[in-house]
């Protein structure tokens, strides 16, 4: 019987990047939509969790759709863009092109479940109430190692 041993690194040091905006309430998962109740840094960090869960699902699904079952290795930095509507996309991009490719298709399939209510992205809001879009730069690493 062969064991596999799935590893994943996602790193997310988030860097949240503003055009000297101040935000008054950061982006909100619809899990964590008591915003009241919890403090920007707690809706930050319940935003972190279920994004990461999500993204992880989301690259899992586009390596099987290639039948990527070996050992691969995914490394990069890149700066997804929140926009007002919820959508996410990458503005720039710095790896490889194959990662690249993996990870804009993982996003299109996030994107496609945000859309359809599976997964709900609340934008940004600044002091005045207005969405705004929100910038996240992301040193990213994923590894999937079968042994």
């Amino acid at each position: 019987m062969r064991k596999y041993l799935l590893l994943f690194f996602l790193l997310f040091n988030y860097t949240f990047l503003f055009s000297q905006q101040e935000i008054k309430t950061p982006l909100v998962y619809l899990q964590c939509k008591k915003i009241d109740d919890k403090s920007s840094d707690e809706l930050l960090n319940c935003f972190k969790i279920n994004f990461k869960k999500d993204f992880y699902k989301m690259i899992g699904t586009e390596l099987r759709s290639r039948n990527i079952m070996t050992n691969y290795h995914m490394k990069a930095i890149f700066l997804l863009v929140f926009d007002i509507n919820g959508v996410i996309s990458i503005s720039e991009f710095e790896g490889s092109e194959d990662t690249k490719d993996i990870l804009e298709k993982s996003l299109i399939r996030l994107n496609e479940r945000i859309f359809i209510g599976r997964h709900k992205i609340i934008p940004a809001k600044d002091n005045n109430g207005n969405f705004v879009e929100m910038k996240v730069k992301i040193p990213f690493q994923y590894m999937f190692v079968r042994s």
